[in-house]
């Protein structure tokens, strides 16, 4: 049964998702209910399924994060939210000022069945996210607000919208913003934001799950645990949030075979764990992660993380 669960947990809970969300949407006309519930069963299952088959059990224990990630949770979906509603209104009047009707550049395929558009809208806007996000990683400006997403020690679902503000914001306006410009309709865009808030769960998600083909498709939880490794040259891959073929066109796919991910979070154990903390750390001079002399160092840093690594064997 277990292998069996693998296997579909993931596929079969996204597919529910968007069918709840797109009745809910287009045939019950309940556009609040269209995100809510299909979140909330999101997080049911995902919430029950890494008590019965955890990836890792030590990861089910408490790091005093719950109360961190509710804020985290709490806060930046009211801000996509906000976001969402801005970047419309916004994009309505500069497109209104630059005569462009309702449907942008008129170039997104509205003849398509509403599920079908969310295929192209994941491929289309995560192009520029992957190129944010990598740039995240490669700029010590960026990366200091994107070093939150980075600070767990642990991966589980509450933790998956633990991002900065500022570069939830950015990642928000991508969405939104290049869809929205194409012609995409709002309801597709919200079919989106069901995916991207379900599949986000399943991403952090502590559940042993094997997704085999999907792995070329998605960017599932077996490769965002290697995007968290505390070893810089194996988080520097996978940058992909919803979709990994563009990692693979561009040579950041990563996903070893023969064994599993180390330790995770950053290199600094100064980092604040706070919330407040947090995102106070990306406008202060405070030392952050990846040391400047990493890549001159990498043998010594790794060496480091290899002997944490074998003090974590026997609690993991």
């Amino acid at each position: 049964m277990k292998p069996l669960i693998a296997a579909t947990l993931y596929p079969l809970t996204i597919l529910a998702t968007l069918l709840i969300g797109y009745n809910l949407l287009y045939a019950q006309q309940l556009p609040l209910l269209s995100i809510l519930l299909p979140l909330s069963l999101g997080f049911l299952v995902v919430g029950i399924m890494e008590r019965l088959q955890p990836y890792r059990p030590a990861w089910n224990q408490s790091h005093q994060d719950v109360p961190t990630d509710s804020l985290y949770i709490g806060i930046n979906v009211g801000l996509r939210e906000l976001v969402n509603i801005g970047f419309k209104l916004g994009l309505i009047s500069l497109a209104a000022a630059v005569g462009l009707d309702s449907n942008g550049l008129g170039v997104w395929p509205t003849d398509w069945h509403p599920l079908l558009q969310v295929l192209p809208a994941l491929v289309v806007f995560d192009f520029f996210e992957y190129w944010f996000h990598r740039c995240s990683h490669r700029y010590r400006f960026l990366w200091r607000f994107h070093a939150v997403h980075h600070s767990p020690k642990r991966l589980y679902f509450f933790n998956a919208a633990r991002f900065h503000f500022v570069d939830w914001i950015v990642l928000s306006a991508i969405e939104v913003a290049v869809l929205f410009a194409m012609g995409a309709d709002p309801k597709v865009i919200a079919l989106c934001v069901i995916f991207i808030q379900v599949h986000g769960l399943f991403q952090h998600a502590n559940i042993e799950l094997k997704l085999g083909p999907l792995n070329y498709l998605v960017s599932g939880p077996e490769l965002h645990r290697w995007h968290h490794s505390k070893i810089v040259s194996e988080s520097d891959t996978n940058f992909g949030n919803n979709v990994i073929i563009w990692d693979i066109l561009f040579g950041t796919y990563y996903l070893p075979k023969e064994r599993q991910v180390g330790v995770i979070g950053l290199l600094n154990p100064a980092y604040p764990e706070s919330y407040w903390g947090q995102l106070k750390a990306a406008f202060l001079r405070t030392p952050v992660d990846k040391p400047l002399d990493y890549y001159q160092r990498k043998a010594h840093y790794e060496q480091l993380i290899a002997a944490e690594n074998n003090r974590a064997t026997g609690r993991n």
